[in-house]
């Protein structure tokens, strides 16, 4: 979906995504319940930041507890890599994407 609307965007800004949107998704596969939202959520943050954004601290907290919340059985360390990642986001200059202490 976020693709779509990134590539209609060129046309029509009224359908442009931005940081909000996007976290607004993720949140939406958080709240799903589906066994897939952990992969769902890790993918458009990954989506995000082929299209040139930078996902921030909410988008990764948020994508982290929907891998939390799973039943798949790699949960655990997919979560843990998401929070290695951002991390390193932080640690190389990206100040949105500080983990909350």
């Amino acid at each position: 979906m976020l693709e779509r609307m990134n590539h209609k965007s060129s046309t029509n800004r009224q359908v442009e995504p931005d940081l909000v949107i996007c976290s607004s998704i993720i949140h939406t596969w958080l709240k799903s319940g589906l066994v897939q939202a952990g992969e769902k959520a890790e993918a458009l943050l990954q989506t995000m930041e082929e299209i040139g954004f930078k996902p921030n601290a909410i988008s990764f907290n948020t994508a982290i507890s929907a891998w939390a919340k799973s039943s798949d059985r790699s949960a655990g360390q997919r979560a843990e890599l998401l929070l290695q990642k951002m991390l390193e986001l932080y640690e190389a200059g990206s100040l949105n994407a500080k983990p909350k202490q």
